[in-house]
């Protein structure tokens, strides 16, 4: 569930049966979108734009989460779950982690937008940061159960992702300790 950063009466929650939104605190729900969703992340510094990932996508909304437009796709298949983050020093940083893929790699990847969403760079798809092997060489994962990603708020390119182990980037997402 995820609130309006200066409208409390407006809320969103993604479901397992979509995206749902009410904009008079929770007497009554919408759905806007309808995906198994995950997490939704509000553009900082503008909550009129708003990110929801889904099994396989990212999608985005420019209309304070009326309308929705997919932007970014991990592939049609393999995905179990993807989390979002944002950051308030940049605003237009966006990044997403995404787990499982096919094996024999579990971690499918880490993009990173740096314009809001138009464009998405992988920045890495190794080590696994979501197996069981604190060195990332295994090939499995439990990504539907733990998964979480943070970005520092005062530098935009040290991440932290938390799988089984935490792991972090002081490179926006190439590299992993």
């Amino acid at each position: 569930i995820k609130m309006h950063p200066t409208n409390p009466a407006i809320l969103f929650i993604t479901t397992n049966a979509g995206v749902f939104r009410t904009v008079n605190g929770g007497a009554t729900w919408t759905e806007v979108l309808n995906e198994y969703s995950f997490d939704i992340e509000f553009k900082p510094g503008n909550p009129s734009v708003i990110y929801v990932s889904t099994l396989q996508e990212i999608y985005r909304s420019t209309d304070g989460g009326v309308n929705w437009a997919s932007i970014y796709s991990f592939s049609t298949t393999s995905e179990d779950r993807i989390e979002l983050a944002v950051t308030s020093v940049d605003a237009n940083y966006l990044y997403a982690v995404s787990g499982p893929a096919v094996s024999p790699n579990s971690f499918r990847g880490l993009v990173r937008s740096v314009n809001g969403g138009d464009n998405f760079t992988v920045m890495t798809t190794t080590p696994n940061i979501l197996g069981r092997d604190q060195f990332g060489l295994d090939n499995v994962d439990q990504s539907t159960y733990d998964l979480t990603i943070t970005v520092n708020p005062s530098n935009k390119n040290h991440i932290i992702v938390g799988g089984i182990y935490l792991w972090q980037s002081a490179d926006g997402g190439a590299t992993f300790s």
